[in-house]
């Protein structure tokens, strides 16, 4: 038997003996961080509001600015030294890696507007980054293409006075922001996952 079918008959064999238990090529999820800042090319004042994570876009929304990541070293650094704080927790998950039923969700910044567009159309950040001044800064993270199970849509929004972008899985966020706050709804990039999954790499 060669080495390559040896090893299938090991993994075939765990699967049969411990049914959960997840084989080497298995991938599991990572966490997506949502954070936000104080936008230092817009002034709109804020008095002596205290700002919450989740009250930012709603209260000030000419004034905040958006990430998403799963880099946590990012996420401590501009945290410790930039001024960024983490949003009141949020359940997304995503994929670090390719696997079967994902697409790459990738990364622009415009340094200008201070903002950040994801997109799972390359294309589209093509045209952004020719028109737009938009910096490609690699693939953010593997999202799934289509509704699975246990998945949610990431929707993006877009406030045309600000031209900032904001992402968000909560459908009441999603029409606040749409019907009240004058945010245009730009539609879904991707699926992510409400909790932790694991599934066969690609």
């Amino acid at each position: 038997m060669s080495s390559r079918k040896f090893a299938s008959a090991l993994a075939l064999c765990a699967c049969l003996a411990f049914p959960g238990m997840a084989v080497a090529d298995d991938v599991a999820t990572v966490r997506l961080v949502s954070l936000w800042n104080l936008n230092p090319n817009i002034d709109v004042p804020i008095g002596g509001s205290v700002i919450h994570g989740n009250e930012c876009v709603v209260i000030f929304p000419r004034r905040c600015i958006f990430l998403i990541t799963t880099d946590t070293n990012e996420v401590n650094t501009i945290t410790s030294f930039w001024g960024w704080q983490k949003r009141d927790e949020i359940d997304m998950y995503v994929f670090n890696v390719p696997v079967s039923g994902t697409v790459p969700l990738y990364r622009y910044k415009n340094d200008r507007l201070r903002d950040h567009l994801f997109t799972t159309d390359q294309k589209e950040g093509r045209i952004a980054a020719a028109q737009w001044d938009y910096t490609a800064e690699g693939i953010c993270c593997y999202v799934s293409a289509t509704q699975q199970p246990n998945t949610t849509p990431l929707w993006r929004l877009f406030h045309p006075e600000s031209g900032i972008h904001y992402y968000t899985i909560s459908v009441e966020e999603r029409d606040l922001l749409q019907f009240g706050k004058n945010y245009k709804l730009e539609g879904t990039e991707g699926y992510v996952w409400t909790s932790p999954a694991t599934l066969p790499a690609q």
